[in-house]
C-alpha cells in the first residue's frame, strides 16, 4: 500500500515543534471524531499532563472518505474543545485534510525511522482496543508502539484481559496502561450521527 502524501507531513510535525527533544514519549490519539463528544476530551482528561498528546483526525479506514462539509465536527470545533487540556496538546490537521485513507502501520512506521529514540504510544477508547487487532498490519503497528493507554468504555473484566494477553502474545515489548473510568462512557458518534 502506498503512504498518503501527508504521511511525511506528520514527520516534519513533529520536527518543527522539536517534540523529539522535549519529550522521550509521544501519543497519538487518532480517529474520525465524526462528531468529537465528551467522551474523547474524557480521554485527554484521563492522560497525565506532562504526557505529549498529538491529536490526529483521520478517516475511518474501514469507510468511504468524508467530505469535510459533511462531517459533523470541523477542525475549528476540534481546536475548541481542546482547550480542555491545553498543556502539551497538539492538533496535527493533515490526514483529515487528505481526500485518502491514512492507515496506521503506514505514518506510524515513518515516525518510527524517523526517531528511533522516541517511544511512541497510541491513546484509544476502548472499543478501539478490541479491534486493534484486526487492523491493518496489526502485527506492525503493536511491534513499533511502545504503549497502548485506553480509558474504558463499557468494558469488562474478562474482555480486557482477553485482548491484553493476544497483543503480548504479538509483541511481548508492548504495555498496555487502562488509565480509568469517565462518565461519558454511554457516548457513540455512531449513535450521535444516527440521531
Amino acid at each position: 500500500m502506498t503512504s498518503s502524501p501527508h504521511s511525511p507531513q506528520i514527520v516534519e510535525f513533529i520536527k518543527n515543534h522539536k517534540f523529539d527533544s522535549r519529550f522521550k514519549e509521544i501519543v497519538f490519539f487518532g480517529g474520525s471524531f465524526n462528531p468529537w463528544h465528551s467522551g474523547h476530551g474524557s480521554c485527554l482528561s484521563l492522560m497525565d499532563k506532562d504526557k505529549l498528546i498529538i491529536v490526529m483526525p483521520d478517516h475511518n479506514p474501514f469507510k468511504d472518505v468524508t467530505k469535510e462539509e459533511n462531517r459533523f465536527s470541523s477542525l475549528t470545533d476540534i481546536k475548541k474543545e481542546l482547550k480542555i487540556r491545553p498543556e502539551n496538546t497538539y492538533l496535527f490537521e493533515g490526514f483529515i485534510q487528505d481526500a485518502n485513507h491514512n492507515p496506521t502501520h503506514n505514518w506510524l512506521r515513518q515516525v518510527k525511522d524517523s526517531f528511533p529514540n522516541l517511544k511512541l504510544s497510541l491513546l484509544m477508547g476502548f472499543d478501539s482496543f478490541m479491534s486493534i487487532d484486526k487492523w491493518i498490519e496489526a502485527k506492525q503497528i503493536i511491534k513499533d508502539t511502545s504503549c497502548i493507554y485506553v480509558a474504558s468504555r463499557l468494558d469488562n473484566k474478562e474482555a480486557r484481559q482477553s485482548q491484553y494477553y493476544l497483543l503480548k502474545s504479538m509483541d511481548s515489548d508492548i504495555e498496555v496502561d487502562f488509565i480509568g473510568h469517565h462518565d461519558y462512557e454511554h457516548l457513540s458518534s455512531t449513535e450521535i450521527r444516527k440521531n
